[in-house]
């Protein structure tokens, strides 16, 4: 009995699987049957202030590199003992504005770091404090290369502070967002 309801089991699957191995291009297949479907993931135009780029060689013991944008606000990034591979000069450059994002704000905060795609094996951090403090209701996104693959990436739930961590760079922003009271800013940080 066992045994004719394990064959019973595996002849399911096994139809399961032919059923969705088919190859008719229904509905989940690509629109175009001799192109694969390729994502379409949001990219945006960066401006830097390259005249404020800080930069700092980094030992394998772990370091920090600052910058300060033109609006006053202090970016560090900080990297742990032994989250690099080698010692790795980094370069930070603030952001100083960010068009084609489906978004509206007054305040974007940011930086460019480099060298594009760097790989930590720990999580390095990298703090926003802008010159009124941190207590910003605010959402961060993660970017590659100069804009490319934009997404959405977490905050620390922090209220005090604005601050992402970080096992891979090349651009990080964050969007703040004006709070109930007009002029005012509240802390609520997205987890994304």
């Amino acid at each position: 009995m066992r045994d004719s309801h394990y064959a019973a089991v595996l002849a399911l699957c096994a139809l399961a699987l032919l059923s969705c191995s088919g190859g008719d291009n229904g509905p989940s297949g690509p629109s175009d049957p001799g192109q694969p479907d390729t994502p379409h993931p949001e990219s945006v135009t960066v401006t830097m202030d390259p005249s404020r780029m800080a930069s700092a060689r980094i030992p394998t013991t772990g370091g920090s590199v600052q910058a300060t944008g033109a609006d006053g606000t202090v970016y560090t990034l900080t990297i742990p003992p032994d989250a690099l591979l080698s010692h790795t000069t980094i370069t930070m450059t603030p952001i100083t504005g960010v068009s084609g994002l489906d978004a509206s704000s007054d305040r974007i905060l940011g930086v460019q770091l480099e060298p594009d795609g760097l790989r930590f094996f720990s999580f390095a951090s990298l703090t926003f404090s802008p010159p009124e403090g941190a207590n910003h209701q605010a959402f961060a996104f993660s970017y590659h290369g100069t804009g490319s693959e934009l997404h959405r990436v977490p905050l620390t739930p922090d209220p005090n502070v604005l601050e992402l961590k970080l096992l891979h760079f090349s651009g990080e922003f964050a969007v703040l967002v004006p709070g109930p009271a007009e002029g005012s800013f509240v802390a609520a940080p997205t987890q994304g």
